[in-house]
């Protein structure tokens, strides 16, 4: 779980493959990975999440992977 600056919260929903964000109003919006499926998600089990340096990309650890960390940013692209 990481919160930014205007009160968003992102939480790893591992479950789901997704990376999900709460706005300060309670509305709940997938960021990346809104399938839930683990074949066609671009995320597998995200772990966590956390905010970068510059608040505009979080890194999510990889578990099946521990050397892989992928980086999500603003408008859900992954890298």
């Amino acid at each position: 779980v990481a919160v930014d600056g205007d009160g968003y919260v992102f939480v790893a929903d591992t479950g789901n493959h997704a990376i999900r964000v709460i706005s300060p109003l309670g509305s709940v919006d997938t960021l990346v990975g809104n399938d839930g499926n683990a074949t066609t998600s671009r995320l597998l089990y995200p772990s966590g999440i956390a905010l970068w340096y510059d608040w505009q990309t979080w890194p999510v650890p990889d578990p099946i992977d521990p050397d892989s960390t992928k980086y999500v940013g603003q408008n859900g692209t992954l890298t």
